[in-house]
């Protein structure tokens, strides 16, 4: 028998005693949830999946609600979309755990350190050089010059000291074996760049990997702008060369000697007919912008000249700034990164806005007692490698045990996490309810055999509890506790490989967040 219903104005009849949920799906409408798994009963716990149903003017779980004949639903209106921000907030609120490691988030370029380090320890050096560029193109010159901005932020130096990440970095750019340049098809446009100090360079490196020409003027005879400056002992020329050198095989044009004696508007845009964009990079010696002035869409200002930069990393990540910027004005059917609110769109679009959006980041907070000693069980304890005595870190067996000591207090599923991609959605922030809220929850690690659980970031979703039901496991995950004090853990602290048996792999791969993952 079927019923026939109403959802988002339109018609469909769907089989009686149908999960809302599943009758969204068949007029392709999406409604999120992070406790939802297929062929399973029901669990109703994250209340994400919050509809209207307007003729009754209730607010209903789309996950667990029976559809009934003339039913009226919504599914994207601004009311709908407070209740699912309000959900998120309150399972943010305690939410135990940092999306990023916070030595990435201090550095300038967004390197993804906690990456790097994974890849030194397990001896996948050129992986750990290809992820360096991946936000620093110049590695072997920033390795050399770079204050170390990152290692303010690492939790290990609440223990004993901070891991040596930019000897590490610096290892891993002098030792690894640098891939093949790969790129886009050519694209067919051409972008002039003006300077080629690191804002230029950095600009160029991520602009020629999507594919674009790239011609770069610089006034002076030499190219590398103030990166010239810095006293040999400290940047040799060579190293400087060799990496401007890459930058030229990727299909980079220098002009030097190619002063433009006048950067007014009126003759950038005469240099524009022979481009589809232009980047200002000249640096602070060339003045700063005015606040008044007004620039075109074509036009990407960056490095000193806008604001001024002492730490040549600070510039490189202007410079891959500017790169993706360029990038979206040359994809015009992709809406600006300042796109309002996304509930209601296609999965597609919503994805592809999620990507360009910063991202929500849930942030630990202050370590209380006992935190630390549950960091260092994924940590050795080792004492950071002596940098005042030692020039650089050269060996393998250095770097291993150097990166051994990282607490790994990063999360490896911040791409993948569907709370951090609701949360980013709905605008939903960690402070809404927490600021109200004392810690009550206990951060544990329960690590074996590169599989790590931690307690913080378990959602109470049940997934995992399901999971291993299905697969018949005599352990398994199961729920402790009553009411605020429910936990999801595995009984009498057995080990996870030994407790979740087969069903191990699938519950990671179903986990919302990062509560399990491979560590």
């Amino acid at each position: 028998m079927k019923v026939n219903i109403t959802i988002n104005g339109q018609k469909i009849s769907v089989e009686k005693n149908s999960l809302i949920l599943n009758a969204a799906s068949l007029l392709k409408i999406e409604i999120p949830t992070l406790c939802n798994m297929d062929d399973t009963e029901p669990f109703t716990s994250c209340m994400v999946c919050m509809v209207k149903e307007n003729s009754s003017d209730r607010l209903i779980p789309a996950c667990s609600t029976r559809v009934e004949e003339g039913m009226d639903i919504s599914t994207d209106s601004a009311e709908v979309c407070e209740i699912r921000k309000a959900a998120l907030a309150l399972i943010l609120s305690e939410h135990l755990g940092d999306c990023e490691a916070q030595c990435r988030m201090i550095c300038p370029a967004f390197l993804d350190i906690p990456k790097m380090i994974r890849e030194i320890q397990n001896n996948q050096i050129d992986s750990a050089l290809q992820t360096v560029m991946e936000a620093i193109p110049i590695p072997k010159t920033i390795s050399l010059i770079c204050p170390a901005p990152c290692e303010k932020g690492c939790r290990r130096k609440q223990h004993d000291a901070p891991l040596a990440i930019r000897y590490l970095e610096k290892y891993a750019a002098f030792n690894a074996k640098r891939n093949t340049f790969a790129k886009l098809a050519d694209s067919g446009r051409k972008i002039a760049i003006i300077g080629s100090g690191p804002t230029g360079l950095s600009t160029a490196w991520f602009l020629l990997k999507n594919g674009h020409n790239c011609i770069v003027f610089e006034q002076e005879e030499g190219i590398g702008g103030g990166l010239r400056k810095i006293p040999e002992q400290i940047l040799p020329s060579d190293i400087l060369d060799e990496e401007i050198a890459l930058i030229k095989d990727a299909g980079c044009e220098f002009r030097t000697n190619s002063k433009i004696e006048k950067l007014s508007l009126s003759d950038l845009k005469k240099l524009k007919t022979n481009f589809d964009a232009i980047v200002l990079a000249t640096g602070s010696e060339n003045g700063t912008i005015p606040d008044n002035f007004e620039v075109p869409k074509w036009l990407f200002i960056g490095g000193a000249i806008l604001i001024p930069i002492k730490q040549a990393v600070r510039s490189v990540a202007d410079g891959k700034s500017i790169a993706e910027d360029i990038e979206l004005l040359f994809q015009s059917n992709i809406q600006s990164k300042e796109s309002s609110k996304l509930c209601g769109k296609s999965n597609k679009t919503k994805q592809t806005e999620i990507a360009l959006k910063n991202p929500i980041d849930s942030r630990f907070g202050p370590l209380k007692e006992g935190d630390i000693e549950e960091f260092l069980k994924s940590a050795s304890p080792y004492q950071r490698f002596d940098t005042k005595n030692n020039h650089e870190i050269s060996e393998k067996s250095q770097a291993k045990k150097e990166a051994a000591r990282c607490l790994h207090c990063d999360c490896t599923k911040s791409s993948t996490c569907k709370l951090r991609d609701l949360a980013t959605e709905y605008d939903a922030h960690q402070k809404q309810y927490s600021r109200n809220i004392k810690r009550t929850r206990k951060f544990t690690r329960n690590i074996d055999k590169h599989i790590i659980y931690e307690s913080g970031k378990c959602i109470k979703c049940g997934i995992c509890v399901r999971i291993c039901a299905n697969f018949a496991e005599k352990q398994g995950m199961i729920f402790t506790g009553r009411s605020y004090n429910t936990e999801v853990a595995l009984p009498f602290d057995i080990p996870i490989t030994k407790g979740m048996g087969k069903a191990k792999e699938e519950c990671i791969k179903q986990c919302p967040t990062g509560a399990l993952s491979h560590c």
